[in-house]
């Protein structure tokens, strides 16, 4: 028999056998001949570095349960239940509400051990949200999003306005945070962009009466607003782009 395929039962399990001693062994070792003048110092260096040891661990361990959940999270979608209006009730833009976030992503996070903490402060005049995502092995990340003070109006006190602002600074945190992609709500019409839905003839032809009112050119304004025909034009845009004429109009 050839010297390669000999085998040594005996030694091969000896060898296993001396594997190094963990952290605890070492520290159980100690506990067991009892702590002294001379050895309680190491005993303590021994327990930062069991510590050091674990919370290393935990790190790994929520690296891979976060890669595992944004497996998950590039396949959800999220549906844009809510639109801001103008004061004239123009939709300005559609967005997720915290709800619907909130609804879709948490049995993921679930899955994959995590937790989600919120909490906010403010700095200066601003308001600043925080998110804590915690993983049920120990490791923990925290991330901040800031936002200006939310401003008073008619409708809405100094709580409701600083309300309305940490909220949209939660949303915009939690979409940046897991990379949320989002769609416009499904209102039974196809390929409905982000920014809903084409614009009626009526604002076509309001657009442009006021892009020749104001002397625009009409190249540069389509192509200001992502399009090569007024047609195209979305509700999303459809008030930002009157603003910009109307502010044109003023400086006129």
């Amino acid at each position: 028999m050839k010297q390669d395929q000999l085998t040594i039962p005996a030694a091969t399990e000896a060898l296993a056998l001396r594997s190094e001693p963990t952290t605890l062994q070492i520290l159980q070792k100690v506990a067991d001949s009892g702590l002294t003048a001379e050895n309680v110092t190491a005993f303590r260096e021994l327990v930062q570095l069991k510590r050091e040891e674990d919370a290393h661990q935990n790190k790994i361990a929520f690296n891979r349960a976060f890669f595992a959940l944004k497996k998950d999270v590039a396949s959800l979608e999220l549906c844009c239940d809510k639109q801001a209006r103008d004061r004239s009730g123009n939709v300005m833009y559609v967005y997720c509400s915290e709800a619907e976030i909130s609804a879709s992503l948490e049995p993921l996070l679930m899955k994959h051990g995590f937790a989600m903490l919120p909490g906010q402060h403010a700095e200066g005049d601003r308001l600043v949200v925080e998110i804590t995502l915690i993983h049920e092995d120990g490791h923990e990340e925290k991330r901040t999003y800031a936002v200006r003070q939310g401003a008073t109006n008619a409708a809405k006190d100094a709580t409701q306005a600083d309300t309305g602002a940490t909220t949209s600074a939660w949303r915009h945190l939690v979409t940046k945070m897991f990379g949320l992609k989002s769609r416009i709500s499904d209102n039974g019409k196809d390929n409905v962009s982000l920014e809903g839905e084409p614009i009626s003839s009526e604002k076509v032809q309001y657009l442009k009466e006021q892009v020749k009112d104001t002397g625009s050119d009409e190249t540069k304004f389509l192509a200001t607003a992502g399009v090569t025909k007024y047609e195209d034009i979305r509700e999303g845009s459809y008030g930002v782009l009157i603003r910009m004429l109307t502010a044109k109009a003023r400086r006129a």
